[in-house]
């Protein structure tokens, strides 16, 4: 599950909330007070609290893992680079991060819904 889908099935309130506290696709950013006032609340004390849920260590779980992704990225790009200056031991790192590129694709893929499992499961019944 992507971090954009998990958000969507949060409340707007909390939604807003993650976003401000883990500076997540905010355009433009905001004080406390104007959350506050946006949340209609006096204080984060629930959303505190929230953060000490399943579902909010979940979302953070989903976080972690995108930045990963882009961490990969760069990482990568740095060391192509140095790869084809003739570094050899970036040529070696260079094997193992595709590598580990190509096993991260092949588990997405595997875990991707297809088609048929995403249909509702009440097609095949007879009325």
């Amino acid at each position: 599950m992507e971090l954009n889908q998990a958000l969507k099935e949060l409340t707007y309130k909390k939604q807003l909330y993650f976003k401000w506290k883990n500076d997540y696709g905010m355009r433009n950013p905001r004080t406390e007070e104007s959350i506050l006032k946006e949340i209609n609340a006096k204080d984060f004390f629930t959303y505190e609290k929230w953060e000490l849920s399943e579902e909010y260590q979940f979302l953070m779980n989903l976080l972690l893992q995108s930045k990963i992704g882009q961490d990969m990225q760069i990482i990568y790009e740095a060391t192509s680079e140095k790869a084809k200056s003739g570094d050899e031991k970036a040529t070696k790192l260079l094997f193992e991060i595709q590598k580990q590129i190509v096993a991260m694709n092949k588990e997405y893929k595997s875990k991707k819904p297809t088609k048929k499992s995403s249909e509702n499961v009440y097609d095949d019944l007879e009325l």
